[in-house]
């Protein structure tokens, strides 16, 4: 049977609830009629639509001419009806005419309507399908401009208030955005940081798009009206704080499949954990529907000001949730538990107990982890660890335009500041824990390759990207190892375990990676001659550092790099002198006492008792010869050259402490 089919949509929803809440904010900052003016205007967009197009209640301009509805969601309804199409477009126009004079403009109603053969389910979706085409058209928005261009071009007073507060009682949420100031003595309460959250979830447009069965399209956005609004969010809140009474929630508004409210930062995780169970509320209704994919979340968060004006926090918490949105991951097995991509400070997190491919190393960081290691730089700040101090220095080399000028110059120096300070302290959780901060920070500048074998090889990386990961990173472990900003949540403090897996981590992360960097790039490829890669580079590394193995007992191959005697006595006169080639040769000449036949005879030795072979002595006409020729021996060099003995003789050190597992 033909009927006529009628599309009705809400434009710019998110425009309007920006102006409503920008309105109260800048004019009602303190006025308890703040909340209720969100409520009013999420309310105008959901229940009061639907009462005024005459899907709810009697009183609507289509109520009782409504056949059967074929779509209800927030701000948008599909429905068929007896009327003509001449009847069904005065009532549309009257309709539009309505939002648009009341609110202003802020308010935009399209609309269409058409004729279809409706006789079975396939034909309800296939005439809700069109319906939202229809509407997203050009060609909807030009006739409804043309048939409204005497109202839409003439100037227009806005109406002092567009709001019609209803009684609803919301007592999970504060009363306005003031109200969420922690309730400590050390908190100014006109001057305090929050942090502002906004959601979406991913795909719903593809998801729709793809669904062929009208009954699991209309449950799936039944489902999105029942769970992502008002009372749904104040459930979950309520919950949350029967948990932890201190946790407080402003909403700023919720529509459609978009979430966005305000918390105090230090209950940042708080909101956090409100959104993955709304999340999966979402997945655990769709799964009685027996569908088979996990819907995953996007989460963009600002810390701002309880006073900054609405505008500024509202485009960047979009920045943040636009380049959360845009976080492709890779998971190692079927997804079979929610996902949540979270963007902070410009840096993407994922949040899922699925295992993503190559984990924190493929550059996408675990917020759980995350978390982890705010905690241990917090018992660290217990232990005396000088965390401010620590991450204030780094911060100011990353940033330095002097320093950031090559990529030797800034691998130096981040390299340095990494060097370990607690690995000889009788105090093993101030020793480990310094270890654990340093894996985390040295993570934001490591990369995956894969080798000839379709391997992981993981490697340090100091380009562009890198250092703004890197830094980003250090400025959100500043921010939340302030004492006013400790993320909080149910679980109590307490250590990692570090075990001989965790061990065998650190030192991977901590100390190989960094001396492959070193050997590899500071002291062979990074060092150009002629603007070209030049091969004495390595000539003038060997007479320093040899990468070599030897054999065991039982036959296996261990890898080995051996070192020039040179003692921090020497490295310091040679960078208080100046890189001057023949006083360093002289230096290193006097601090030889082996020559070739005592070399030989003590290799063989080595060679038969399958221990580390040593040395080979000095070449100083090699030396001098390819560092005066090129001018590659350079304070620069110097630094790289003493990072790498440092950052060795560490290495032996931890595995005298954390020794690897022989079973």
């Amino acid at each position: 049977m033909t009927v006529n089919v009628v599309s009705i949509a809400i434009d710019k929803v998110q425009v309007f609830l920006y102006y409503a809440i920008h309105a109260q904010e800048q004019e009602l900052q303190s006025n308890n009629n703040t909340l209720k003016s969100i409520i009013s205007s999420s309310r105008m967009i959901s229940d009061d639509f639907y009462r005024k197009v005459g899907i709810d209640g009697e009183k609507g301009v289509f109520s009782g001419f409504i056949s059967e509805i074929l779509l209800q969601c927030s701000g948008s309804c599909v429905f068929t009806t007896t009327l003509r199409e001449e009847e069904i477009r005065e009532k549309l126009g009257e309709l539009f005419q309505w939002y648009y004079v009341n609110f202003g403009g802020k308010l935009l109603m399209k609309y269409e309507c058409f004729q279809k053969d409706i006789t079975s389910e396939n034909d309800r979706l296939e005439a809700v399908k069109e319906s939202k085409s229809r509407i997203r058209q050009k060609e909807c928005m030009n006739k409804i401009i043309e048939e409204h261009k005497e109202l839409l071009f003439q100037f227009r007073k806005t109406e002092k208030s567009l709001y019609f507060y209803d009684n609803s009682e919301y007592h999970a949420f504060v009363k306005n955005i003031n109200k969420l100031c922690p309730d400590t003595e050390d908190v100014n309460a006109n001057h305090f940081r929050i942090a502002v959250i906004k959601a979406d979830l991913d795909g719903m447009g593809n998801i729709f798009k793809n669904i062929s069965d009208y009954r699991i399209y209309d449950s799936v956005s039944k489902i999105l009206s029942e769970t992502i609004n008002l009372d749904a969010l104040e459930k979950e809140a309520e919950k949350l704080q029967e948990k932890n009474p201190d946790f407080k929630i402003y909403p700023l508004y919720l529509a459609g499949d978009d979430i966005m409210f305000a918390v105090p930062v230090s209950h940042l995780q708080n909101g956090v954990d409100l959104c993955k169970i709304l999340l999966n509320n979402i997945n655990d209704k769709l799964e009685k529907l027996e569908w088979n994919d996990k819907l995953s979340i996007s989460l963009g968060i600002d810390i701002s000001f309880n006073r900054e004006p609405i505008r500024y926090y509202f485009e960047r918490v979009q920045n943040e949730l636009d380049t959360a949105k845009k976080m492709k991951l890779t998971f190692e097995s079927e997804v079979n538990e929610s996902v949540a991509k979270l963007c902070l400070g410009g840096y993407t997190f994922y949040d899922s107990a699925c295992k993503i491919a190559d984990g924190d190393d493929a550059g996408y960081l675990s917020w759980p982890n995350f978390i982890k290691t705010v905690h241990t730089l917090n018992l660290l700040i217990v232990k005396k660890f000088p965390a401010h101090y620590f991450l204030y220095g780094l911060l100011n080399k990353i940033t330095d335009p002097s320093i950031c000028s090559t990529s030797v110059k800034y691998s130096n120096a981040v390299l340095y500041h990494m060097i370990p300070q607690y690995l000889g302290s009788a105090d093993k959780q101030l020793r480990e824990g310094e270890l654990l901060l340093l894996e985390a920070l040295l993570r934001q500048v490591t990369v995956i390759t894969k080798n000839a074998s379709d391997k992981a090889v993981y490697s340090l990386n100091f380009d562009g990207e890198k250092r703004g990961k890197l830094e980003a990173y250090v400025r959100l472990l500043l921010l939340f190892c302030d004492e006013r900003f400790k993320l909080t949540d149910e679980h109590a403090l307490s250590w990692s375990e570090y075990d001989g897996r965790v061990s065998k981590r650190i030192r991977k992360a901590v100390f190989d990676r960094v001396l492959q960097y070193l050997y590899k790039q500071n002291l062979d490829k990074e060092l150009k001659w002629r603007k070209e890669p030049f091969s004495a580079a390595k000539k003038i590394r060997s007479s320093f550092i040899s990468d070599t193995s030897y054999m065991t007992s039982d036959d296996k191959r261990i890898p080995v790099f051996l070192k020039r005697k040179i003692t921090p006595s020497m490295f310091f006169r040679m960078k208080k002198t100046g890189p001057d080639v023949e006083m360093c040769a002289s230096m290193i000449e006097m601090s030889e006492n082996r020559n070739w036949e005592e070399y030989k005879e003590l290799l063989e030795k080595k060679q038969s008792e399958h221990k580390v072979p040593p040395m080979a002595p000095f070449d100083r006409n090699i030396f001098c010869k390819f560092a005066s020729i090129t001018g590659l021996w350079t304070d620069d060099y110097i630094d790289s050259l003493m990072l790498f003995y440092r950052y060795h003789d560490m290495l032996l050190a931890y595995k005298k402490l954390y020794p690897s597992n022989k079973k």
